[in-house]
């Protein structure tokens, strides 16, 4: 099982961030939150969709680094590391 990862969805920002640390997930929510009521508060309207999100992440997909060096040739044939890494994508399940 994999560390569990938390994510903060704003309907003014969309995605806000992914997080490891519940503590610090929840902190952002709780700004979020704040921003929401005051943005109507304010007199600036509502669409009726306004809504902060604080979720479990199940599911992650997503692009890591292999750490296998990128292998080139040059015009002469002789392959040489060219100094980066290969990626690749990985699922992490989070049940």
């Amino acid at each position: 099982m994999e560390k569990k990862l938390w994510m903060v969805y704003d309907s003014e920002e969309g995605l806000i961030g992914i997080y490891e640390d519940l503590d610090v997930a929840t902190k952002e929510y709780e700004n979020r939150k704040v921003d929401q009521e005051f943005t109507v508060a304010d007199g600036v309207g509502f669409e009726g969709d306004e809504r902060v999100v604080l979720a479990a992440i199940k599911r992650d997909y997503r692009v890591i680094d292999t750490e296998e060096p990128v292998v080139e040739e040059d015009e002469l044939g002789n392959e040489y590391e060219s100094g980066g890494t290969y990626a690749a994508f990985k699922e992490f399940v989070n049940e």
